[in-house]
């Protein structure tokens, strides 16, 4: 998948249906991909991506990885990442 200049690399293990909501994982997720493609449409990185990783951690749980080429966000902000409504963003910014 590409998008204005970036490159979505997507790895899909073996994996079980699990029960989930899925209308809230797929917001989760779009929300997700939509900030990575933000936040490295702003780098002046020549290589731009967004890597989906999904699969079986080889007991019962699945897991899903989203990385893109940015720095982590900072320790401190940790605690707040899955708070409805947070953002690193400003006050009126917009997306790039």
């Amino acid at each position: 998948m590409r998008s204005a200049d970036s490159t979505a690399i997507v790895r899909i293990g073996e994996m079980p249906q699990v029960p989930v909501d899925q209308d809230y994982v797929h917001h989760i997720l779009i929300n997700l991909l939509v900030n990575a493609q933000h936040a490295i449409g702003e780098t002046g990185a020549p290589e731009r991506f967004v890597r989906i990783v999904a699969g079986q951690d080889g007991g019962s749980a699945v897991f899903i990885e989203i990385t893109d080429i940015e720095p982590s966000v900072p320790e401190p902000l940790h605690a707040r990442l899955l708070k409805p409504v947070f953002t690193t963003k400003l006050a009126g910014q917009e997306p790039a």
